[in-house]
């Protein structure tokens, strides 16, 4: 009886080690796409610009976001008014916000990349 509690308790044991790791392993994933810059999809689905770039020395509003939008909302930067730098090894990371149009009244924020260019 003691030996089959412990071989149970072994077993919880394993499967909430393999859980966690499987957690760390999708958010490593998920933090490797922000760095790639490419198109990010939040866990409800919903699809975050990527491969954005804009001039240094510029405000974070002098990045075109509607082509972004969608029927089922729109995004927006967190602070428009922050100027682009390349600070951090020739990127810039911001704050984006999506606010959706309907019933739902939420916000959802996220960090995207923005490559500095010079213009």
């Amino acid at each position: 009886m003691k030996k089959r509690k412990e071989k149970k308790e072994e077993k919880e044991r394993e499967e909430r080690k393999e859980k966690k790791e499987e957690r760390e392993r999708e958010e490593r994933e998920r933090e490797e796409k922000i760095w790639e810059g490419i198109v990010i999809m939040s866990d409800n689905g919903l699809k975050w610009p990527g491969k954005l770039s804009g001039t240094i020395g510029k405000p974070l509003s002098s990045i075109a976001l509607a082509p972004y939008s969608t029927a089922g909302g729109c995004f927006s930067w967190k602070a428009p008014d922050e100027i682009i730098s390349d600070d951090v090894h020739g990127i810039g990371v911001y704050w984006l916000t999506f606010t959706p149009t309907g019933a739902e009244r939420y916000t959802e924020e996220m960090a995207v990349v923005v490559t500095p260019v010079l213009n």
